[in-house]
């Protein structure tokens, strides 16, 4: 009986050594085939790879990653391969097109869990997933929850910009339209301190005519040649196109181009706002700004009016006198 007994213990040893030992050997050989998913709140990750006996690994890489810098969804698809080691793994994920792209994985799978990384040497980046047996489905669904999330922000973002841009285009609008009025008043200013010069000029001109009629009646009262000579020369210089009415004219010519320079640009700058008010009708943020710059121009066209008027009636007393100082330094030459 004890005999029997040892023999039954002995076998009982041997088949539960066989039974671990089969069991290890099983789980040696598991094969880590199958669907990987990792799913998180900026990225889908898919990894569906299939182990051959010889523990090689081949199979295909999916990403659908939100980009943190332009908020869009960044697809990526490689190919990979790989070796299984116990609970160790390697791979290489490869993009076939261009620009080529290699990177290097390796990380540890235990019930059905991988957590795969790279090193610093890819690029100088570091990618790092943990991933667990599931199904395509789960990351077509995460991965189009990503790309409506990156469609709103995108949708709220143009928005916001668009937005941003009409304020900022409002204030430029809104600076012009000051620069505006202050460039009318500024006018107005320069106006009526240019005023009073052409009543002036329209007595200087009228009193070089006087005084060349009273040298006339110096040059007729003179007693010698020489002298009524060197009087009638002075009076030919008056009478010429560089003379002190030409002076005059010359100065009012200034006047002219100076502020009809000043008067365009102002008239430019107004025609192109007044369209802009035409469109903001009802903004009142504008509406103030806009009624400003409506009675400015009323003031512009006025002052514009009066000083192109009082300069064409000093120019043009000043054009009417030249004939009478012709005449004049035409009998003093007579006289010699």
């Amino acid at each position: 009986m004890n005999r029997q007994s040892k023999g039954m213990g002995a076998y009982s040893m041997l088949v539960g050594m066989i039974a671990l030992s089969v069991a290890a050997c099983s789980q040696q050989r598991a094969s880590i085939t199958g669907t990987y998913v990792g799913i998180y709140a900026d990225a889908a990750i898919l990894l569906e790879i299939v182990q051959t006996e010889d523990g090689k690994v081949t199979g295909n890489f999916s990403s659908a990653i939100i980009d943190k810098k332009s908020g869009r969804v960044a697809d990526a698809a490689l190919s990979v391969t790989g070796s299984v080691n116990d609970d160790h793994v390697a791979f290489e994920f490869k993009r076939l097109t261009p620009p080529m792209v290699t990177l290097s994985f390796g990380g540890t799978i235990k019930d059905g869990a991988m957590k795969i990384h790279t090193d610093a040497g890819n690029g100088g980046q570091l990618f790092k997933f943990e991933l667990r047996l599931g199904q395509v489905s789960e990351f077509e669904a995460q991965a189009k929850k990503l790309r409506d999330q990156s469609q709103a922000y995108l949708t709220a973002k143009a928005e916001a910009d668009r937005k941003r841009e009409s304020e900022k285009k409002e204030q430029e609008t809104l600076s012009n339209i000051n620069l505006v009025l202050a460039n009318i008043n500024a006018f107005h200013d320069r106006v009526e301190k240019t005023l009073p010069e052409f009543p002036k000029s329209k007595a200087h001109c009228a009193q070089i005519t006087a005084d060349m009629t009273e040298t006339l009646e110096k040059e007729r009262k003179a007693g010698s040649w020489s002298e009524r000579s060197k009087i009638a020369y002075n009076l030919a210089v008056s009478a010429e196109l560089g003379g002190p009415t030409q002076q005059v004219l010359n100065s009012l010519s200034s006047f002219k181009q100076t502020f009809a320079t000043a008067a365009r640009d102002i008239q430019i700058a107004f025609d192109r706002l007044s369209k802009t008010c035409a469109g903001t009708k009802g903004r009142d943020n504008f509406t103030s700004s806009c009624e400003s710059l409506n009675a400015a121009s009323k003031q512009f066209h006025d002052d514009n009016h009066r000083f192109t008027t009082a300069l064409f009636d000093a120019g043009r007393q000043c054009v009417d006198e030249i004939p009478k100082q012709r005449r004049i330094a035409a009998e003093g030459n007579h006289l010699q």
